[in-house]
């Protein structure tokens, strides 16, 4: 034993759990993300290490840039799916301290999604209700707001 005694946090989403229409990208790099660390965890736990690594999966926290997202919405982020910004750094910090392998945040919305994605055949429920239409049209919302902030989207996929 070398007395090193260390904790690894590793930032991710949600979406790396509970895969959405329209983010087949961005959900498979969480998904890659998750599995790897849980892979991780499992042979750190097998050798013994005092190395331990936290998993922060994260659904939608409250930043300026959501904010301005969603405050062109006709559809609102309910208040149990929205999570504060400090808080999440809080739990975070309290993560490491205790060496909590899975931290959800917001915790209801996230165990909810957990819950479904377990328990049902697929995935529909998790539109939500919303058409494909709506999808589409929230889409392309999204992308002006994002040019209108100065991100740049690549389309070339």
């Amino acid at each position: 034993s070398s007395g090193i005694n260390a904790e690894y946090g590793v930032t991710s989403s949600m979406n790396g759990v509970v895969p959405l229409f329209r983010t087949g990208l961005y959900t498979s790099t969480k998904h890659a993300l998750n599995g790897f660390y849980k892979s991780l965890q499992q042979e750190l736990l097998l050798k013994k290490s005092p190395v331990t690594v936290s998993i922060f999966s994260f659904g939608f926290i409250a930043t300026d840039e959501l904010k301005v997202l969603f405050s062109r919405e006709a559809r609102k982020i309910p208040d149990f799916a929205l999570g504060d910004l400090e808080e999440a750094a809080q739990l975070m910090l309290a993560a490491a301290i205790t060496r909590q392998e899975d931290v959800d945040y917001p915790w209801v919305a996230n165990k909810i999604g957990r819950f479904i994605v377990t328990f049902t055949p697929s995935n529909k429920v998790l539109t939500y209700g919303v058409t494909y239409d709506k999808a589409v049209e929230a889409s392309v919302e999204t992308a002006k707001i994002s040019k209108e902030m100065g991100y740049q989207r690549d389309n070339r996929i």
